[in-house]
């Protein structure tokens, strides 16, 4: 685990730099959908459940128009209960708000956290970004 300082440095809001994995995954997607719109961080407003209001959120990366969220849930993610419960309920909201939401465990991709630049490396990571999309029937696939 990489404790406080790893949160504070990698998991502000605003954030203007993005994780390795963040950005391999954004590569992925451009080299293979050029014709998308993806946004790294993007804020979502206005989010409720079952009608009621709740906080937005900061999407690790975004394909707009196809309203695809995908989640990069690095070891932050596992770490207690109160962080898997605020993750579920926003879950909940983006879904209620028309997204697919579409959460990228690290335990379950490791080549797109592996930081080798190696090309088996990357078509790993490519190969398991492009399965979990085909698996879950994403529109523009």
């Amino acid at each position: 685990m990489k404790g406080k300082p790893f949160i504070d440095k990698n998991m502000n809001v605003g954030m203007k730099d993005y994780r390795p994995e963040q950005m391999k995954v954004q590569k992925i997607l451009h080299e293979e959908f050029p014709e998308l719109e993806i946004r790294l961080e993007y804020s979502v407003g206005g989010l409720k459940i079952d009608g009621h209001p709740c906080a937005g959120a900061v999407l690790d990366i975004a394909v707009l128009g196809y309203k695809v969220a995908i989640r990069m849930m690095g070891e932050i993610h596992q770490w207690s209960k109160k962080s898997r419960v605020k993750d579920q309920y926003q879950m909940y909201a983006l879904e209620e708000a028309g997204w697919t939401v579409l959460d990228f465990i690290k335990d379950e991709f490791p080549a797109v956290w592996n930081r080798s630049k190696k090309e088996e490396k990357l078509n790993e990571a490519k190969k398991e970004v492009l399965d979990r999309l085909g698996r879950e029937k994403i529109a523009f696939m």
